[in-house]
């Protein structure tokens, strides 16, 4: 997918946000285009924190290990993808709402969903697909307009979690999610989600609703079905060090067959814009970041930052963390430091 065919589906971020995104960006790798599928990303705000989406996806295939970025899952993610789900719910008199495949490594869960129209009179959309784009779809380009033509149309969200939720039990809980979707046909649509995991129970309900003509909200049944979580993590400490311009009180980083996940507090000892906190090997190269966030500081001036970074089977004796500005990326200070498992 094109750069330019992107669509923020939310107001504009504010610059601090814009400059982690860029400063990522500017260090992933350029991809080969991907065949026949055109889709779009939106960034899902997360409440309370500052977060920076990754790299934007683009679907291969309709599974939840397909990705566009470099950060690719470790093949024992294989083991974790769930298919053939006993739900219930997701039939309407419109569409039929599946869940094709999830995973949960009890940080990140990923769902894809199918959308399925019960005739081929009923045009489903959903996202920020609207009137002016275009999708490819088994290799023919058509615009919004074309597929909405003469048929119903019906948007569809995604579905969101029912009830009370745990979410405040996940460290990672302050990252943003993605999400993303593509035309298996007319009458076929796929949406790909990711976000943080926010209930540890297998058994879990999502409300979803869908508009008829773009303005008839209609609620349903909610959609049940079981996602477990059978992911095997290791995880590791970040101890506590002062350097000159900051100082970290500790942290800690989970091995998951999905990310790498840093969690660490952080309190700077000058006032410094645009700053950034990285993970750099012992030669200070910067682990790729998928996805990260900068929470507000706390009564010392402590902020956790958080960030999903490329998965590692295990980790070398040797880690660094770095400081630096961002627009331009400017390198600040570094400490090395040695992980210790837990």
């Amino acid at each position: 997918m094109k750069q330019s065919d992107w669509q923020r589906a939310y107001e504009q971020a504010p610059a601090s946000f814009t400059g982690r995104m860029e400063t990522t960006l500017a260090h992933l790798k350029e991809e080969e285009p991907m065949k026949k599928l055109s889709l779009r990303i939106v960034c899902i705000a997360a409440a309370a924190v500052l977060a920076l989406m990754g790299t934007a996806i683009a679907l291969t295939a309709t599974g939840v290990l397909d990705t566009y970025t470099d950060i690719q899952p470790l093949p024992t993610a294989q083991s974790l993808v769930q298919k053939d789900f006993d739900q219930q719910g997701g039939e309407n008199d419109l569409f039929t709402l599946t869940v094709r495949e999830a995973l949960c490594d009890g940080y990140r869960t990923r769902i894809v969903y199918e959308y399925r129209a019960k005739s081929a009179d009923t045009f489903l959309y959903g996202l920020d697909f609207c009137s002016g784009d275009s999708v490819d779809i088994d290799g023919q380009e058509y615009t919004f307009d074309q597929l909405a033509a003469g048929r119903k149309p019906v948007e569809v969200g995604l579905p969101t979690l029912h009830g009370a939720s745990d979410e405040g039990v996940n460290p990672v809980s302050g990252t943003g999610g993605t999400a993303d979707y593509l035309y298996e046909s007319p009458d076929v649509l796929i949406l790909w989600e990711e976000f943080a995991a926010v209930s540890g129970q297998d058994v879990q309900q999502y409300d979803y609703s869908y508009f008829p003509n773009g303005r008839e909200n209609r609620v349903t049944e909610p959609l049940a079905f079981r996602i477990r979580n059978a992911a095997e993590i290791k995880e590791y400490a970040i101890p506590a060090f002062e350097g000159e311009r900051f100082a970290c009180r500790g942290g800690r980083l989970i091995l998951s067959p999905l990310y790498t996940y840093m969690i660490v507090d952080v309190q700077l000892r000058q006032e410094i814009q645009n700053r950034d906190i990285w993970l750099c090997d012992a030669q200070g190269n910067r682990y790729e970041v998928a996805s990260g966030s900068a929470a507000t500081p706390d009564e010392q001036g402590f902020e956790t930052y958080t960030s999903l970074l490329s998965p590692m089977e295990t980790l070398p004796d040797t880690l660094q963390l770095l400081l630096s500005a961002y627009d331009p990326f400017e390198p600040l200070e570094s400490i090395a430091f040695q992980p210790e498992a837990r």
